[in-house]
C-alpha cells in the first residue's frame, strides 16, 4: 500500500541555500529556498524571475590590460562612467567617449585606485600613486590635476633628518665657592652641586646631576653642558633632543642673599619631521567625505593613521596648539597589531575599515580635542570600498592570510551599544567565490527591489536580493555564455558590467548594461518603423559567424546564424533583440517529508505529481518533459497570449528514487533565456 505524505511546497524567497541545511527542514528556511538557482533573481514578493540581459554599451579592447568601473553622478538623471585602464581614464555617457585622460595608472594597478565623489570633484587615491583631481567642468571638459595639500600631516619616521635640539641658559648670579643648588626638571630633582671657582668644573658638575636623573637616557641622550660668559647652556642630545622640556627649576640650598639664579629657553625642541604623503613615503589609501571634512585613511608609512581635514577645507590639514574645533585631527585605529587602514566611509558615524575590523569613531561632531577610534568588529576588512543597503553597510571580509571570504553587514546592536558584523551569505557560502567587486542598485520605480551585485574571482556574479524591513535575504548565482564578469559599478540605478568573452577564439572585453526587460547577454536591440526579415546593421558584426538567440516583436524567436553583419528571420517584424542565450536551473532542497512509518531517508520514494505557479513562462523541462516550448511565429502563434503559460502547470512523473543510496528526492527544472521564467512556488507531491 502507498504511503503518502502531505505536499510540499517551495517558494524559493530566501534564494540558494548550502547543502548542510538539507538536515534543517525544522527551519521555515527550508522550505522558502533551493539547491541550485542559476541565472534567476529572488523576487521582493515570493518566487524567482529569469534574471534581466546584459545590453552591449561598448567594447574597450584596453581592459585586457587590466581595468576598473566607477562612477560619477552629476544629477539624479545625468551620471558618467569612469573607465580606469592602463595609462588611461575615459569619461563615458551614453557609449560616448566624452573625454580621455593620459595618467600615471599601470593596469596592474587600478584595482587599487580608490574614487569617491562629492558634488564636482571625484578624489583619486592610491597607495602607489600621488592623490588626484576630477573636477567636472561640462560635458565634454575634465581636469585632472594633483590634489594641493595645505599645510599637510607630518611625522617622524626612524630615518626623518633635521629638527633641532633644545637649549635652556642657567645663571648662578653671586655665586661663590662652596654654594650648594639642586636642580629640578619637570618634577624630577637633581642630588646637590657644590659651586666652584672654575666655570668648567661648574659646568660638568651640572651635567652630571641632571644626566643622573631617570628622565633622561644618560647613554643614548641627555644634556651637554658649555659654560657661556658667567651663564651656562644646557642642550638636550641625542634621544632626548628634538623635542621641548620644561624650563629647568634652580634651588637654592646654601648661599648668600646676594645670589640670584634664572633659566631660560633660548632655543625651542623640534622633532625632525616630513610630510606625512610623498612619494617615498606613499599616498592616502582611501578617501570620504564626512561632516563638511575630507578624511584620509591609511597610507604605505602609517598604516593605522586616519587624517581628518579642516572643516569646510577638504585639503587643508592646519593644526595648533589650541586645537580649535574646526582644525585638522590625526586618529589611529589602534587594534591589536598594526592596523592596517584600507578604506573609511561616512555615514552616522565615521567608519575605518582595516584588515583587524571595523573602527568607529563615537564623538560626532568630530573635533580634535575629543576625536578617538574605537574597534567594534574584528572581523577583518578587503580593500574594497564598502556600500549601503537600508541604513547598513556592507563590505567583503577576508581571511587573515588575505583571501577574500564574504559579504557581511555592519548595523548597531542597541543592547551591546556597538556595531555588529553579520555574514550576509552564512546560509549560502557557495555563491561566495572569493569576491573583488561590490555594488548595489536600490529599488528602482520599474523594480522596488534592492540587488547587491557581488563579482567574484571565477567570473561568476552573485546577487542578493534584500529587503531589511521585510527580512529578506535571498541569493541566486549568474553565469555568462562564453564570458566572465570582472567588476561592476552602479550609476543612477543602472548597473554597467565589465565582461571578459571568448568570441571565435578570441578574448574581447565589454561593458554590458543589465537590462530587466531583456533576454540575453552582449545583446542588440534593432527596430525598424517597417516590419523587415532581412537585418543588416553595424552592431551586428560581433555575431558574425555565431548561432545566436533572437527575440521578436518581444516574444521568443529562436535561433539565428549571423553572416557579413546580417541576420534573416522567417517572417518580418518591426523589432528584434538580438544576443547569446544564458541557461538556466532550479532545483529544490531534498522532499525529506515525515511518513507514518518513518521519513524518506534511505527509502525508496517517489515523487508523482509536481505543481509549478507560474508567470508568463515557457520552455521549461523537468527531467525530460518540455513544458510550453513555443516559439513566436513558428509555432504559428503571434500573441503574447498564445505564447506563455500562466497560473498553475501539473506534471506527472514516474520513478522511483532513495533506497540505499540514501537519494532523497528533487525537483530539477532547466531551460534557456531563450524562452520567458518567472516561477512563484513548487508544490511537491511525495508517495513512498
Amino acid at each position: 500500500m502507498e504511503n503518502k505524505a502531505p505536499a510540499q511546497q517551495f517558494t524559493l524567497s530566501s534564494g540558494i541555500l548550502d547543502d548542510p541545511m538539507e538536515a534543517r527542514q525544522d527551519l521555515k528556511t527550508y522550505f522558502s529556498g533551493a539547491s541550485q538557482l542559476l541565472n534567476f533573481i529572488c523576487q521582493p514578493l515570493g518566487g524567482v524571475t529569469l534574471r534581466g540581459g546584459l545590453k552591449t554599451y561598448m567594447e574597450i579592447p584596453e581592459m585586457a590590460n587590466g581595468e576598473k568601473l566607477a562612477r560619477f553622478e552629476l544629477n539624479a538623471q545625468t551620471g558618467y562612467l569612469c573607465v580606469c585602464t592602463d595609462k588611461k581614464l575615459q569619461i563615458i555617457r551614453d557609449a560616448v567617449v566624452k573625454s580621455t585622460i593620459t595618467t600615471d595608472y599601470l593596469g596592474t594597478d587600478v584595482r587599487d585606485l580608490d574614487l569617491n565623489q562629492s558634488l564636482d570633484t571625484i578624489i583619486i587615491t592610491s597607495e602607489k600613486y600621488k592623490t588626484k583631481t576630477l573636477v567636472y567642468k561640462s560635458d565634454t571638459e575634465w581636469t585632472f590635476a594633483d590634489a594641493n595639500f595645505t599645510a599637510p600631516p607630518q611625522v617622524t619616521f626612524p630615518d626623518t633628518t633635521g629638527g633641532r635640539n633644545e637649549k635652556q641658559r642657567l645663571k648662578f648670579s653671586s655665586a661663590a665657592a662652596n654654594n650648594s643648588f639642586r636642580l629640578k626638571l619637570e618634577g624630577y630633582q637633581t642630588a646637590s652641586i657644590v659651586w666652584s671657582g672654575d666655570a668648567n668644573t661648574n659646568a660638568n658638575r651640572i651635567k652630571e646631576v641632571l644626566n643622573d636623573l631617570e628622565i633622561l637616557d644618560s647613554v643614548n641622550g641627555g644634556v651637554t653642558v658649555t659654560p657661556n660668559n658667567g651663564e651656562y647652556d644646557v642642550e638636550f642630545v641625542g634621544t632626548d633632543g628634538k623635542k621641548s622640556w620644561e624650563d629647568i627649576i634652580i634651588s637654592i640650598e646654601d648661599a648668600s642673599d646676594q645670589c640670584r639664579v634664572y633659566t631660560k629657553c633660548i632655543q625651542d625642541g623640534q622633532p625632525p619631521l616630513e610630510d606625512l604623503w610623498s612619494d617615498t613615503r606613499g599616498w592616502p589609501f582611501s578617501s570620504c567625505y564626512y561632516q563638511g571634512r575630507c578624511v584620509f585613511g591609511g597610507c604605505q608609512a602609517r598604516n593605522n593613521l586616519v587624517a581628518i581635514s579642516q572643516t569646510t577645507q577638504a585639503f587643508s590639514f592646519r593644526q595648533t596648539d589650541e586645537m580649535l574645533d574646526d582644525e585638522a585631527c590625526l586618529l589611529t585605529a589602534d587594534g591589536e597589531g598594526n592596523s592596517h587602514v584600507y578604506r573609511v566611509l561616512g555615514m552616522e558615524k565615521l567608519f575605518a575599515f582595516t584588515d583587524k575590523g571595523v573602527f568607529v569613531v563615537p564623538e560626532s561632531p568630530i573635533t580634535p580635542a575629543s576625536a578617538y577610534t574605537v574597534q567594534h568588529t574584528d572581523v577583518p576588512c578587503a580593500p574594497i570600498r564598502p556600500v549601503a543597503i537600508d541604513g547598513d553597510i556592507i563590505y567583503v571580509t577576508r581571511s587573515n592570510d588575505g583571501v577574500n571570504l564574504s559579504v557581511a553587514s555592519i548595523s548597531y546592536n542597541y543592547e551591546a551599544e556597538k556595531y555588529r558584523t553579520d555574514d550576509l551569505a552564512l546560509l549560502a557560502y557557495s555563491v561566495m567565490r572569493t569576491p573583488i567587486a561590490i555594488d548595489v542598485r536600490r529599488s528602482t520605480r520599474r523594480n522596488n527591489a534592492t540587488y547587491l551585485y557581488v563579482v567574484n574571482e571565477d567570473g561568476t556574479l552573485a546577487i542578493l536580493n534584500t529587503k531589511k524591513s521585510q527580512e529578506l535575504n535571498g541569493w541566486t548565482i549568474c553565469t555568462t555564455p562564453n564570458g566572465w564578469f570582472r567588476d561592476v559599478c552602479v550609476i543612477n540605478d543602472t548597473a554597467f558590467f565589465v565582461v571578459e568573452r571568448e568570441i571565435l577564439g578570441e578574448r574581447r572585453w565589454f561593458v554590458e548594461i543589465w537590462d530587466d526587460e531583456a533576454r540575453l547577454d552582449l545583446s542588440v536591440t534593432l527596430s525598424s518603423d517597417t516590419a523587415k526579415s532581412v537585418w543588416t546593421d553595424e552592431s551586428l558584426e560581433i555575431y558574425n559567424g555565431l548561432t545566436v538567440g533572437v527575440y521578436a516583436n518581444g516574444l521568443a524567436y529562436g535561433e539565428a546564424v549571423v553572416e557579413n553583419n546580417t541576420l534573416e528571420l522567417d517572417f518580418p517584424v518591426n523589432e528584434i533583440e538580438v544576443g547569446f542565450p544564458f541557461e538556466w536551473d532550479i532545483t529544490t532542497l531534498p522532499v525529506v517529508a515525515e511518513l507514518t512509518d518513518g521519513t524518506l531517508i534511505g527509502n525508496r520514494h517517489r515523487l508523482p505529481k509536481v505543481t509549478l505557479r507560474v508567470q508568463n513562462s515557457a520552455g521549461i523541462t523537468i527531467g525530460k518533459q518540455k513544458i510550453c516550448n513555443r516559439f513566436f511565429g513558428r509555432n504559428n502563434i503571434f500573441s503574447p497570449e498564445q505564447a506563455v503559460i500562466n497560473g498553475t502547470v501539473t506534471v506527472r512523473q514516474l520513478g522511483y528514487g532513495g533506497g540505499n543510496r540514501d537519494d532523497l528526492g528533487r525537483v530539477k527544472l532547466t531551460g534557456t533565456s531563450l524562452q520567458p521564467m518567472t516561477l512563484l512556488s513548487i508544490t511537491v507531491e511525495v508517495i513512498q
